[in-house]
């Protein structure tokens, strides 16, 4: 059983404690506590960003030419995570995994950012796309 609050204001604090106060107990019984953790709320990144990358991807996919090569979105949306997601994510992910053989693997998406980390890869992206490939990606058609 998992349950996101998000606490801006006092009637919220009420919800939180009429959901524990139903469910701590029958969740004990089977043995499977309930935990709380409070902290900061950090907004996962959203549908708009997401589909900005997309649409970034296709034109550097449409556009950009590798060794006399083009190179599918899915291919870009892999090297561009490899290339500027950040080390760690807020939510405390790695974006390695180290293999028994010493081999590195991709652990982090972007799915696991929030919109500021989110924003930062994007612009990451936009810099890649214009000072490694030379190209000017379309202006977002999202507000910022």
């Amino acid at each position: 059983m998992k349950k996101t609050f998000v606490i801006r204001d006092a009637s919220v604090i009420d919800r939180v404690a009429a959901f524990l106060a139903e469910n701590w107990q029958g969740m004990a019984a089977l043995g499977k506590p309930l935990a709380v953790s409070v902290g900061e709320h950090r907004a996962k990144r959203s549908l708009e960003q997401n589909a900005l990358m997309w649409v970034w991807l296709g034109f550097i996919a449409e556009h950009a030419v590798v060794n006399g090569q083009r190179f599918s979105p899915e291919a870009w949306n892999v090297h561009m995570k490899r290339e500027h997601l950040p080390a760690m994510c807020r939510k405390g992910l790695a974006k390695w995994v180290e293999l028994p053989r010493g081999e590195r693997e991709l652990a982090m998406s972007t799915t696991d950012l929030d919109v500021e980390e989110m924003g930062l890869y994007l612009n990451a992206l936009e810099a890649y796309a214009a000072d490694v490939l030379g190209l000017t990606l379309p202006p977002t058609p999202y507000p910022e």
